[in-house]
């Protein structure tokens, strides 16, 4: 089987493609080369090469301008953004698989901030651009970090786990614990970005690197007090060169907890989040951004017992959770929805009102429902008068409502 993890920024792609336990690596710049006499487009040296020439023309900031729905320029041309973004990473898998086949590669993109409207507009647009749907993932960097430590069960046995991500221009703690379930392994995790104006130029002198240092050591010390962190490890291209956070250092390995550096660690992370989902029914259940976060049900009767019809599963993908059904309501004041316990708070019971059913008598009006996440925390609702039968036929009345599961 064939895996490739692509770990994507607004300033870099880092991608790991995994054959037959080969591995090939790639870093990237997340920028692209139009040529200036016609649509065709470069990325990596030949992109640079183009450009200092006169050839060709770069365009930057792919990700951050698809995430707003932008335009960008290349040769007094406007092109989408997300086109653009899309077409790198067509052009990025093309470098990093050289001269291998791709037909049975299966490909997981991480992405820094999980917007849900944003992924579903590229997840739509990737099979236009060689990426088949049934083979391609979308997912958030806390996922990508459960899934990577999902492979060092050692590592979670031992306690919390903590990471840190110093990127270019931010600074990102991450948190993962286990906790069992009915049985099942569960793997919740969050993430806290600490310090937005932090870049790696404050690196550039000894000043600067003190600093960066004291920033860090407090943030350290903050984070991780109080709380049961056996293991805390650090990516990201700050700390390809560790010496300057000596503090830092000491304040992670405070209390015998261990520290470990894995400068892939979200490209991994996609390669092992592929072949979770080869063994789903065994893997464990995921629960962070880009999944739900508790279970939503809606009381039912069905041959007169009262169940639970399970809309949406604990740890289910946003990007896919949602349906539709038919239901009978036993009046026609509201729906309820049982929101349960989760990382965002106690379990809760949401009311729907029905008001815009037609003034009929109990149990004679079907009502047809659509549902689908809205973001996170809101679930958008579509219920429609499906009538009752031949007796009372579709009214036509709709109610679109979106409904916050979480304040």
């Amino acid at each position: 089987m064939q895996y490739l993890g692509i770990d994507l920024s607004n300033t870099d792609a880092n991608l790991l493609f995994v054959s037959d336990g080969r591995e090939q690596k790639l870093l990237l710049r997340t920028e692209l080369c139009r040529d200036k006499r016609e649509d065709r487009w470069y990325i990596d040296a030949e992109a640079y090469e183009k450009a200092l020439a006169g050839r060709g023309s770069m365009v930057q900031g792919l990700l951050a301008e698809s995430e707003r729905d932008g335009l960008l320029v290349a040769e007094d041309t406007e092109y989408r953004a997300v086109k653009l973004l899309a077409r790198f990473l067509k052009l990025a898998r093309k470098q990093v698989l050289g001269d291998e086949k791709a037909e049975e590669l299966r490909t997981v993109i991480v992405l820094p901030d999980y917007r849900l409207a944003f992924v579903r507009e590229l997840a739509a647009l990737l099979p236009q651009f060689g990426f088949p749907a049934e083979r391609t993932r979308l997912v958030s960097r806390e996922e990508s970090f459960l899934a990577f430590i999902s492979a060092e069960p050692a590592l979670l046995a031992a306690g919390e786990v903590g990471l840190f991500d110093l990127a270019e221009k931010s600074l990102c703690f991450y948190m993962a614990r286990e906790k069992k379930e009915k049985g099942r392994s569960c793997l919740y995790a969050e993430q806290r970005k600490l310090r937005d104006a932090f870049t790696l130029r404050m690196l550039s002198t000894p000043q600067g690197e003190r600093m960066a240092d004291q920033v860090l050591t407090v943030s350290a010390e903050r984070l991780l007090r109080n709380r049961h962190f056996a293991s805390v490890i650090l990516t990201g291209e700050g700390f390809n060169r560790m010496s300057w956070s000596e503090g830092f250092q000491r304040a992670i390995c405070k209390g015998q907890r261990k520290l470990y550096q894995e400068k892939e660690l979200f490209s991994r992370g996609a390669v092992e989040a592929c072949r979770l989902s080869e063994n789903s029914g065994t893997a464990p259940r995921l629960i962070c951004a880009g999944r739900a976060a508790a279970q939503i049900s809606l009381p039912v009767k069905q041959y007169g017992e009262e169940r639970e019809l399970v809309l949406v599963e604990a740890g289910e993908s946003l990007l896919t959770a949602g349906g539709s059904f038919r239901l009978l309501p036993e009046d026609r004041k509201e729906l309820l929805l049982t929101v349960g316990a989760g990382p965002r708070g106690a379990a809760q019971t949401l009311s729907v009102p029905l008001g815009f059913l037609p003034e009929r008598e109990e149990k004679s009006c079907y009502v047809d429902c659509a549902f689908r996440f809205g973001d996170e925390r809101t679930v958008s609702l579509k219920l429609r008068d499906a009538g009752f039968g031949e007796i009372y036929p579709p009214g036509g009345e709709v109610l679109a409502q979106e409904v916050e599961l979480w304040e």
